[in-house]
This record gives C-alpha cells, sequence and structure tokens, in this order.
C-alpha cells in the first residue's frame, strides 16, 4: 500500500533528486555576499517546492522564492 502510493506520486527514487536550484542562484535572489543559515533554510524550502511542483523548472522555482521574499518584506 505504501509501496503503491510512493509510485503513483512518482517518489521512487526521490533520493536522487537533483535540486533545480543552486546555493549561489539563492544568494543572487536574496542579495547575499556570503552562505549560512538563510541559504541553508531556502535550500530546504526550494526542496520542498520542487518535491510539490515535479515539472516546475529552475526559473519557476526562482520566481516562487521571489515571490514568498516580498510577501514577507
Amino acid at each position: 500500500m505504501v509501496e503503491n502510493a510512493i509510485v503513483g506520486l512518482g517518489l521512487e527514487e526521490v533520493w536522487e533528486l537533483k535540486p533545480l536550484v543552486n546555493g549561489k542562484d539563492i544568494m543572487n535572489v536574496l542579495q547575499l555576499k556570503s552562505g549560512g543559515p538563510l541559504v541553508k533554510d531556502w535550500q530546504q524550502k526550494l526542496i520542498q517546492w520542487q518535491l510539490a511542483h515535479p515539472s516546475g523548472t529552475a526559473e519557476d522555482c526562482l520566481d516562487w522564492m521571489r515571490q514568498k521574499r516580498a510577501k514577507r518584506s
């Protein structure tokens, strides 16, 4: 039953998932000069976004990040 759900969601090889966005991309959006805990937090959020949007692109992911960041400002 659990295995069927995993396969149905397309998560059978989720551990091989490569992030769409790297730390440098995150730092550019956040306008940071160096990495740190904030970049790590965003990496986690973006992985969650990527899992929720399996057909999303790197640009879609960065657009979502910009929108989330703008709402907090």
